[in-house]
């Protein structure tokens, strides 16, 4: 497959999704996480939870107390 068809595949399957993606930034951007305090601990979760229903792995990191971070990967 060359760089140009997996382009336009890959901007396929965004634009398809892209009703699922509006719906997502919506409720995370609806979850509080002003900074200060910058409590990201629901907003994480919330994130964590979408994954785990896709079925992708995510690893949450929590470096100082209520302020979380994830990381994952496919």
């Amino acid at each position: 497959m060359s760089v140009a068809a997996a382009k336009q595949k890959v901007h396929a399957a965004v634009d398809a999704r892209m009703p699922e993606f509006k719906q997502l930034l919506g409720d995370v951007i609806r979850i509080p996480t002003d900074n200060p305090p910058g409590y990201t601990i629901d907003c994480i979760q919330f994130l964590a939870g979408y994954l785990e229903d896709l079925g992708v792995p995510a690893d949450l990191y929590e470096p100082q107390p209520a302020f979380q971070s994830l990381v994952s990967f496919v």
